[in-house]
């Protein structure tokens, strides 16, 4: 119900909300509906109550002028903030991916090869990147792109996200440009298990109040 009343139907059911208050201040002040065609009609009555009606309708333009497009902008800042979080979110996701699928018995090779089929959504990698000159040419978009999103995590949620993202950005380029070594690939998972456990709850929940 109370999504109900916030959401579209909310102008609705406030000028329905202030037609009942002004009916109610009019009825103290003496106003009655009546009828009585035997009495004369009050042109000076009339107007007076056409103009506070006039006065009354202006103020409520103004406030539903004022109001819409407040609600409007509140309500793109949200889909904004969401498509922001989620970015880190699906980056952390693939993340996890990249942990799970490389091996400490992966080379170098390997490893470029698994990174860019999930860091580029080639879940299969294609016959069109399927050598490793190009695999090469793909590699420090991917692995730039995800620093990138993973940089701005601290500016959009309100608890600390530096303490994960950095040391896996850092392990992740070791992996990728330092030779294939089992004690990074060693370190790089306990790095994504740590923040899978502690870090990405946190981000569901935030993601999870901005539906």
């Amino acid at each position: 119900m109370r999504k109900f009343i916030k959401g579209r139907w909310f102008p609705l059911v406030a000028a329905i909300g202030i037609i009942a208050v002004i009916a109610f201040v009019m009825a103290l002040l003496g106003f009655r509906l009546t009828y009585a065609p035997s009495l004369e009609n009050s042109w000076n009555a009339v107007s007076a109550v056409a103009t506070w009606v006039g006065v009354f309708a202006s103020f409520i333009a103004i406030w539903f002028a004022i109001r819409v497009p407040k609600k409007i902008a509140q309500q793109e800042n949200k889909i904004a903030l969401f498509e922001k979080r989620y970015a880190v979110y699906a980056i952390l996701k693939r993340c996890v991916s990249f942990s799970l699928s490389i091996k400490e018995t992966h080379n170098s090779s390997d490893i470029h090869k698994i990174f860019v089929a999930i860091f580029g959504c080639h879940f299969v990698v294609k016959n069109d990147i399927d050598t490793k000159q190009e695999i090469q040419n793909e590699l420090p978009k991917y692995a730039i792109d995800t620093k990138n999103v993973l940089d701005t995590a601290s500016f959009l949620f309100g608890y600390d996200t530096d303490s994960y993202t950095l040391p896996i950005v850092k392990k992740l380029f070791d992996i990728l440009y330092q030779p294939a070594d089992p004690e990074r690939i060693r370190e790089y998972k306990a790095q994504i298990q740590k923040m899978e456990q502690e870090l990405l709850p946190k981000i569901k929940r935030e993601l999870s109040l901005l539906q």
